[in-house]
Protein backbone atom coordinates (compact mmCIF):
# COMPACT_ATOMS: atom_id res chain seq x y z
CA UNK A 1 0.00 0.00 0.00
CA UNK A 2 2.50 2.25 1.04
CA UNK A 3 4.39 1.66 -2.82
CA UNK A 4 1.21 2.42 -4.53
CA UNK A 5 1.02 6.23 -2.55
CA UNK A 6 4.51 6.36 -3.13
CA UNK A 7 4.43 6.08 -6.89
CA UNK A 8 0.78 8.01 -7.53
CA UNK A 9 2.90 10.85 -5.67
CA UNK A 10 5.31 10.70 -7.50
CA UNK A 11 3.41 10.60 -10.75
CA UNK A 12 1.46 13.98 -9.64
CA UNK A 13 4.58 15.71 -8.83
CA UNK A 14 6.39 14.42 -12.09
CA UNK A 15 2.80 15.75 -14.09
CA UNK A 16 2.81 19.22 -11.98
CA UNK A 17 6.31 19.92 -12.88
CA UNK A 18 5.83 18.77 -16.73
CA UNK A 19 3.04 21.15 -16.88
CA UNK A 20 4.95 23.88 -15.02
CA UNK A 21 7.29 23.60 -17.54
CA UNK A 22 5.27 23.71 -20.84
CA UNK A 23 3.31 27.09 -19.35
CA UNK A 24 6.88 28.77 -19.33
CA UNK A 25 7.38 28.78 -23.18
CA UNK A 26 5.47 30.96 -25.04
CA UNK A 27 3.51 29.85 -28.07
CA UNK A 28 5.65 29.91 -31.22
CA UNK A 29 3.58 32.67 -33.69
CA UNK A 30 0.86 29.58 -33.98
CA UNK A 31 2.59 26.92 -35.34
CA UNK A 32 4.35 23.87 -33.63
CA UNK A 33 7.47 24.01 -35.81
CA UNK A 34 8.91 27.43 -36.40
CA UNK A 35 11.82 26.63 -38.14
CA UNK A 36 9.87 24.32 -40.77
CA UNK A 37 6.65 26.87 -40.67
CA UNK A 38 7.83 30.14 -40.64
CA UNK A 39 8.93 30.52 -44.55
CA UNK A 40 11.17 33.80 -43.88
CA UNK A 41 12.87 31.69 -40.86
CA UNK A 42 13.29 28.97 -42.99
CA UNK A 43 14.73 31.19 -45.74
CA UNK A 44 16.94 32.48 -42.93
CA UNK A 45 18.43 29.05 -42.35
CA UNK A 46 19.00 27.86 -45.61
CA UNK A 47 20.61 31.40 -46.96
CA UNK A 48 23.34 31.03 -43.75
CA UNK A 49 23.81 26.84 -44.49
CA UNK A 50 24.84 27.81 -47.95
CA UNK A 51 27.69 30.29 -46.95
CA UNK A 52 29.76 27.61 -45.26
CA UNK A 53 31.90 30.15 -43.52
CA UNK A 54 29.16 31.86 -41.05
CA UNK A 55 27.54 30.27 -37.70
CA UNK A 56 23.73 30.81 -36.87
CA UNK A 57 22.19 30.57 -34.03
CA UNK A 58 17.82 31.04 -33.58
CA UNK A 59 16.78 31.70 -30.14
CA UNK A 60 13.25 32.07 -29.51
CA UNK A 61 12.68 35.19 -27.24
CA UNK A 62 9.58 37.32 -25.57
CA UNK A 63 9.28 41.17 -26.34
CA UNK A 64 6.04 42.87 -25.25
CA UNK A 65 4.48 39.60 -24.44
CA UNK A 66 4.74 38.56 -28.24
CA UNK A 67 7.32 35.75 -29.37
CA UNK A 68 9.91 37.02 -31.55
CA UNK A 69 13.15 35.74 -32.93
CA UNK A 70 16.46 36.43 -31.83
CA UNK A 71 18.63 35.35 -34.97
CA UNK A 72 22.32 35.54 -34.25
CA UNK A 73 24.64 35.52 -37.42
CA UNK A 74 28.48 35.53 -36.90
CA UNK A 75 30.59 35.44 -40.29
CA UNK A 76 33.61 35.61 -38.51
CA UNK A 77 35.47 35.65 -34.76
CA UNK A 78 35.44 39.15 -34.16
CA UNK A 79 32.09 40.34 -35.86
CA UNK A 80 28.51 39.06 -35.68
CA UNK A 81 24.84 40.42 -36.54
CA UNK A 82 21.74 40.08 -34.15
CA UNK A 83 18.76 40.74 -35.49
CA UNK A 84 15.12 40.51 -33.51
CA UNK A 85 12.20 39.56 -36.27
CA UNK A 86 8.16 39.13 -35.60
CA UNK A 87 6.37 36.47 -36.25
CA UNK A 88 5.85 37.73 -39.75
CA UNK A 89 9.74 38.31 -40.44
CA UNK A 90 9.52 42.16 -39.95
CA UNK A 91 12.97 43.20 -37.89
CA UNK A 92 12.07 44.63 -34.79
CA UNK A 93 15.79 46.26 -33.97
CA UNK A 94 19.16 45.25 -35.51
CA UNK A 95 22.58 44.91 -33.74
CA UNK A 96 26.05 44.57 -34.71
CA UNK A 97 28.91 42.83 -32.57
CA UNK A 98 32.21 43.92 -32.66
CA UNK A 99 35.43 43.85 -30.18
CA UNK A 100 34.03 46.64 -28.41
CA UNK A 101 30.47 45.06 -28.08
CA UNK A 102 27.02 45.58 -28.96
CA UNK A 103 26.22 48.61 -31.51
CA UNK A 104 23.11 49.09 -31.37
CA UNK A 105 20.74 52.24 -31.63
CA UNK A 106 17.76 50.13 -30.25
CA UNK A 107 19.52 48.39 -27.47
CA UNK A 108 16.68 49.08 -24.95
CA UNK A 109 14.30 46.21 -27.11
CA UNK A 110 17.56 43.91 -26.72
CA UNK A 111 17.68 44.91 -23.13
CA UNK A 112 13.25 44.16 -22.70
CA UNK A 113 13.31 40.63 -24.36
CA UNK A 114 13.13 37.70 -22.66
CA UNK A 115 15.38 34.71 -23.79
CA UNK A 116 14.00 31.33 -24.47
CA UNK A 117 14.79 28.53 -25.78
CA UNK A 118 17.47 28.10 -28.93
CA UNK A 119 15.95 26.34 -31.90
CA UNK A 120 18.57 26.26 -34.39
CA UNK A 121 22.55 26.04 -33.45
CA UNK A 122 25.16 25.42 -36.28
Amino acid sequence: MKILLLATLCLLLYTLVVNCRQSDIPPSCNVSNPLEELDWLKAIVADTVATKDQSLSIQQATYKNQTVYLVYITPGPDRGVTTLYDCQGTALCKGYTTIAGLQTECKSVFNETQAGPVLYSR
